[in-house]
């Protein structure tokens, strides 16, 4: 009599995905797929710094919970950073922090990290990057760096020298004079009050409430339409009272010119 191999149909379980997921229906925003950074978990790669770039790109489109953060990170991950992330056991992770210290644990010692003194030196704001946040990754690198107690007159040169040439002509004008005579620490004051009294390059907080509601597939409400008005007012306020500081700035720097031509004539 012929044995047959016995043929066992019953389906293999599936893995377990290792995010616990304890919020149905969490709230997400659209962001571009070129705005997301990437990790690939290369040796060339600087998981701090990608952590850094990862927690400006929450903020920048309000994903402030835990839930919101753990849905988004698995899109950031490439080949073998990937599949060592998938590769965790199932439920075993539930919270932010405990995702970035196994995250950290894995790559920090393993990924080579770049020079700290050539990335303090060589910063340069990018093209669609807010002083505000050039400022925030200026001093997050500085932080890193083994030379956070140098000169004054240095940390305000190497960060005026990466900034774009308008960011530092209004300040020039709304200071009333060169920016490089003042002190690091104003001068760090002074670009956070100039970047939120402009206009924004990162998508408002009425954007965002209309991507929302696009995005939902609903209509706005009576309640978001109040919101979008006080932000708008917020905005052109904001922007009116900048535009009134440099139109009195360049005023007074016309009459400080004239005055000094009759005294020094052409």
């Amino acid at each position: 009599m012929t044995k047959w191999p016995i043929i066992n149909d019953s389906p293999k379980p599936l893995r377990q995905y290792p995010i616990v997921d304890t919020t149905v229906n969490t709230p997400m925003k659209a962001i571009p797929l070129q705005n997301i950074p990437t990790f690939h978990g290369l040796t060339s790669e600087d998981p701090v710094a990608f952590h850094f770039e990862f927690d400006v790109l929450c903020r920048g489109y309000y994903y402030t919970t835990d839930p919101q953060k753990l849905k988004l990170f698995p899109s950031t991950l490439e080949g073998a950073a990937l599949h060592w992330f998938m590769g965790l056991s199932g439920g075993t992770i539930n919270d932010w922090e405990q995702r970035k210290t196994s995250f950290l644990k894995k790559y920090q010692d393993y990924c080579q990290t770049r020079e700290l003194k050539d990335e303090i030196f060589q910063m340069v704001a990018k093209p669609n990057e807010a002083l505000e946040e050039y400022v925030e990754h200026f001093q997050y690198n500085l932080q890193r760096s083994p030379y956070e107690n140098m000169p004054d007159n240095v940390l305000k040169n190497t960060m005026i020298k990466g900034m774009k040439d308008q960011w530092v002509e209004t300040m020039n004008i709304m200071g009333k004079g060169d920016i490089y005579q003042e002190y690091y620490g104003n001068i760090i004051d002074f670009c956070i009050m100039c970047s939120r009294g402009s206009t924004r390059l990162k998508p408002a907080r009425h954007d965002a409430i209309i991507i929302d509601s696009k995005a939902s597939g609903g209509s706005i409400t009576r309640v978001e339409i109040g919101n979008l008005l006080e932000y708008f007012k917020t905005d052109i306020l904001g922007t009116l009272m900048t535009q009134l500081d440099i139109m009195q700035a360049k005023r007074k720097q016309v009459e400080a010119e004239q005055n000094l031509a009759i005294f020094c004539p052409h």
